[in-house]
């Protein structure tokens, strides 16, 4: 499985506590945000390949006990890169693509989740 960073800025759920419920799922972690796959709690990005989730991703993927699909968990972030600051919802993103693909209909697809176990 990709690593999991969880950010210290995570809320309603405490850092810690959310570390604990990854680690008890069977989620590996990393201390380091740049070798993780999956960004938790964070709004702070760079441009880069990692999927930043909402908190209540790992929430509703124990109370429903099955890992749910990314889509509706994917954080609205501040991009920072060099040209400066700029701020992205990726559900608008997706919406803007669809209107222009003008009748063509795409769902987000979610990156593969491979679980070692």
């Amino acid at each position: 499985m990709e690593p999991f960073y969880v950010s210290s800025l995570c809320r309603p759920v405490q850092f810690n506590n959310m570390k604990e419920l990854l680690l008890l799922g069977g989620a590996t972690l990393t201390e380091n945000r740049f070798k993780a796959k999956y960004v938790i709690g964070d709004k702070r990005r760079a441009e880069d390949e990692r999927v930043y989730l909402d908190p209540y991703w790992v929430l509703d993927s124990i109370t429903n006990m099955q890992i749910q699909r990314f889509g509706k968990y994917l954080m609205k972030s501040a991009i920072v890169s060099a040209e400066g600051i700029r701020y992205e919802d990726p559900r608008e993103r997706d919406e803007e693509a669809q209107t222009q693909t003008q009748g063509r209909h795409h769902d987000y697809i979610d990156p593969p989740l491979v679980l070692d176990k």
